[in-house]
């Protein structure tokens, strides 16, 4: 047998069981990427700071070609923490600062001159404080929508 072939198999073969990184396709390799971001979550009862730049607002969007009046009621629990009337241009758009600075389950509520109506409830934790999650209300010609933005 010719000996440079036998050492070269050799060779070839305990370099792919030598290596301490041989990846051999079966088993995931895994990186970790350090970050400067500290991880912060809260939890129900955790006092949570609103981000003053970004607070939590109600925008109502009038998506017609008319006037449009609408009464906006937040509660929170049993009591209402705020009633607002805007009257919007035809097309138009404003926000509202609910002054949302507690988590806890809420509900918005909406009604046009005209009597559509909606609610949506919904809780807010300390992403939604933190973040500054909106509440859109977008006033169709015969409906109200509804939404929370993440």
């Amino acid at each position: 047998m010719n000996r440079r072939a036998l050492l070269t198999g050799v060779a070839l073969a305990l370099t792919g069981c030598a290596t301490p990184d041989a990846d051999d396709g079966d088993t995931p390799q895994q990186t970790d990427t350090p970050t400067d971001e500290p991880t912060a979550t809260a939890t129900a009862g955790e006092d949570v700071t609103p981000n003053p730049e970004d607070p939590m607002l109600i925008r109502v969007d009038n998506g017609t070609d008319r006037e449009r009046t609408v009464t906006l009621t937040l509660t929170r629990g049993e009591e209402t923490v705020l009633t607002e009337t805007v009257t919007l241009a035809p097309g138009g758009r404003t926000t509202v600062d609910p002054n949302i600075t507690e988590q806890d389950d809420y509900e918005l509520s909406a009604e046009t001159a005209d009597g559509a109506t909606g609610r949506m409830p919904f809780d807010v934790g300390g992403y939604e404080l933190r973040s500054g999650s909106n509440l859109l209300v977008n006033v169709g010609d015969e409906s109200l929508r509804m939404l929370i933005e993440e």
